[in-house]
């Protein structure tokens, strides 16, 4: 992300100050503010997927970092996923296997940066009643998707201190939720351009699927030089 919209953003704020009680239009633009000064941004979150057929619920803990627009590290329990903007590695822990592809520069859909701009732009959004995350006091938002989507109904919880979101929940099209709590969330710190390379593990399986779209297997020392668990 990078520092582009300064006076802009000055006019974004400006009816926050007037207005102590901001409509889901104003909050969405000044979340959206924050988001694009930061020229990083490092959290930590837990995932909790509640399955609505079964009442069962699964959780895992996970370590966001980006870096500028397209360069992220994501950890989490099983799964690590690297990207220095143009190519992505994807290593399952469990199976001891890397899966390294190219990142397509005309689809950036997929990027966490994009993911977090989504709902800003393509859904509806509504304030509810606000409601504390922790000990922080936050602004409350359902939004809904304008058109047919995967995912139909968000909720988001904004710290009107920071214009960060605190909490996400995503409800898909047959009811199960995914509820994303963030915390330690910081922007603007230095990360070394280092972390957005990955070094493959030793003996481990690889799978390249940047020549001609096919996989080419091989070890982990001939190569010079990842959402869910990957199945390749």
């Amino acid at each position: 992300m990078t520092i582009r919209r300064i006076i802009p953003g000055l006019l974004i704020g400006l009816p926050v100050l007037l207005n102590a009680n901001p409509s889901a239009r104003v909050i969405l633009r000044n979340v959206e503010n924050a988001l694009t000064s930061a020229t990083t941004m490092e959290v930590h979150f837990s995932e909790i997927f509640f399955w609505e057929m079964t009442g069962e619920s699964h959780t895992l803990q996970g370590h966001l970092k980006i870096k500028g627009e397209s360069r992220f590290r994501i950890e989490t329990d099983d799964q690590v996923l690297v990207s220095d903007g143009r190519t992505l590695w994807t290593y399952s822990r469990p199976n001891h296997r890397v899966l390294i592809d190219e990142i397509d520069p005309k689809d950036n859909s997929l990027l966490p940066r994009q993911i977090l701009f989504r709902y800003t732009k393509d859904y509806r959004a509504v304030r509810e009643a606000d409601e504390a995350v922790g000990e922080v006091m936050c602004h409350r938002l359902v939004l809904t998707s304008a058109e047919a989507s995967l995912i139909p109904q968000v909720r988001v919880w904004i710290d009107p201190k920071t214009w960060l979101p605190k909490r996400v929940e995503q409800t898909d099209l047959d009811g199960n939720r995914t509820l994303f709590d963030l915390r330690d969330l910081r922007v603007n710190e230095a990360f070394d351009d280092s972390l957005f390379l990955f070094e493959i593990p030793e003996g481990a399986d690889v799978i390249d699927m940047r020549e001609t779209g096919r996989s080419k297997r091989s070890g982990a020392g001939r190569h010079p030089s990842s959402n869910h668990k990957e199945t390749a």
